[in-house]
């Protein structure tokens, strides 16, 4: 028997706050769950699955037996992605400063998947993602410093005339992503021998930095420039479960992590 059912929604929770918050907050939610059920007992190919639950004395034990024959697997999945202030929409700022909380955003992706099967006890897979950005415009006027000194309409002297530029960029942009992967997976002892089998780990955790300012100096010459810093946190096998593990993830974690790839990149 195979059984599947899944149930996913988005929500728009801002809504459910005060309109002058000017809260955006989407909210996805999702669980699936798929369970196989075999014909016969994967350890015992001469009994049937049914018969196999039968015979267990107690609850406790029909559940064990259930656990080791299923094929089964569950995703749950918790994202909020791009969280903002935008402010009391009946009361717009006439004012964009840098540090308004409308300049940033926050996103944040929970995921978490396990398998077990008559051969893996456990196969256990945590993704979580976190994100902050910031983005702020700058509204400068071009300064034209010959403008009213040159009276003259020639076209040799318009050159001059037109001269502008702009003291400050028109925007600066700055994104960190962090990403974790905890992954742990305890095989079975299918045998009848005392053999203990230690669970195998894989952890990933990579941060992400983006850097992105552009200058319009001119009417006609503008510079974008961008910077991408891409590092990993190194952390110490298996759980991080001591107060030495935790001081030395959070020792690697301080220093912004092991750089592994940076470029710079800058148009014109």
């Amino acid at each position: 028997n195979f059984y599947q059912y899944s149930a996913s929604t988005n929500l728009n929770m801002g809504k459910l706050l005060p309109r002058t918050w000017g809260l955006q907050l989407p909210l996805f939610l999702g669980y699936s769950e798929n369970i196989s059920n075999p014909q016969y007992d994967p350890y015992d190919r001469d009994v049937t699955y049914k018969n196999k639950l039968n015979s267990a004395t107690d609850a406790r034990q029909r559940d064990s037996l259930r656990k080791t024959a299923q094929d089964y697997s569950s995703v749950l999945s918790v994202n909020v992605s791009n969280v903002r202030v935008t402010g009391n929409p009946d009361k717009p700022a006439t004012k964009n400063r840098p540090w308004d909380i409308k300049n940033f955003d926050v996103s944040y992706a929970y995921n978490k998947q396990m398998k077990r099967n008559p051969v893996l006890e456990k196969d256990e897979l945590l993704d979580q993602k976190a994100g902050l950005g910031y983005t702020y415009t700058i509204k400068s006027k071009s300064i034209e410093p010959f403008k009213k000194l040159i009276k003259t309409k020639s076209p040799w002297a318009m050159l001059i005339k037109d001269f502008n530029f702009k003291l400050l960029p028109a925007n600066f942009t700055f994104r960190t992503d962090l990403q974790k992967i905890f992954n742990e997976t305890q095989v079975r002892n299918v045998t009848n021998d005392p053999i203990e089998i230690e669970p195998t780990y894989f952890k990933n955790f990579l941060w992400s930095r983006t850097y992105t300012t552009r200058w319009e100096l001119a009417r006609s010459l503008s510079f974008d420039y961008t910077a991408s810093n891409n590092s990993r946190v190194d952390e110490p096998y298996g759980p991080v479960d001591t107060q030495a593990e935790k001081d030395t993830l959070w020792n690697n974690f301080s220093r912004l992590g092991r750089n592994t790839f940076y470029t710079q990149q800058f148009n014109a």
